[in-house]
């Protein structure tokens, strides 16, 4: 399901307000991460042209995540301690392939691997291990969403770690138009490179 198309009827908790910070080529980002109620938590959507940050509720948040990622039964991505990416369980028959989702998750990964991602040498090398996976294909469909996790398996606050690889990550992808970006960009997801600029388009 596009974000656009996100029902207007969800509740606020799961609603962008006035707080909620959304990215555009122009203006970057709005908001503090912080800035949820103390009922809610903020969370990531790529969309299949937006990335925006969202409120989710610390008492719904399988119905919140089931309603932004599009998809009735949800799945998980849990390969980074501290971030958890959940996806529609049916999105790979129900939506096609989202260039923005897969190139966020491709460049998170790697960046892992080459130390631009603060992580632990436990999760540097599970992650080398699976990117050099012959079976593993880093893929995602439809929208996908990014919150954090505590070491009890609960959903919690997205890790500093991840905030400040997130907000370098946007201003990568901000300067796509560069020819070495480009080409890196089509190296990362396969993308022919005269169309990465159709991946990057970004909503107000």
């Amino acid at each position: 399901m596009p974000d656009s198309d996100f029902p207007s009827g969800a509740d606020a908790a799961t609603e962008p307000g006035p707080d909620a910070a959304n990215w555009t080529p122009q203006g970057g980002l709005r908001s503090y991460w912080d800035s949820a109620s103390p009922a809610a938590m903020i969370a990531v959507v790529v969309g299949t042209g937006t990335i925006r940050t969202v409120h989710i509720g610390r008492r719904s948040t399988g119905r919140d995540i089931t309603r932004l990622v599009g998809d009735p039964r949800i799945d998980c991505l849990r390969e980074i301690t501290g971030t958890d990416i959940w996806v529609g369980d049916d999105s790979v028959f129900s939506h096609p392939r989202n260039q923005l989702a897969t190139l966020f998750y491709t460049m998170l990964l790697k960046d892992i691997t080459t130390g631009d991602y603060a992580a632990s040498d436990d999760d540097r090398n599970h992650i080398r291990e699976l990117l050099a996976h012959k079976d593993f294909v880093p893929v995602i469909h439809g929208p996908c969403l990014v919150i954090g996790v505590n070491h009890h398996g609960d959903t919690a606050p997205l890790s500093e770690n991840f905030r400040h690889w997130f907000e370098k990550f946007l201003n990568r992808v901000s300067t796509e138009r560069n020819p070495v970006i480009r080409r890196a960009l089509a190296a990362a997801t396969g993308v022919p490179p005269a169309l990465v600029d159709n991946i990057i388009t970004f909503d107000a």
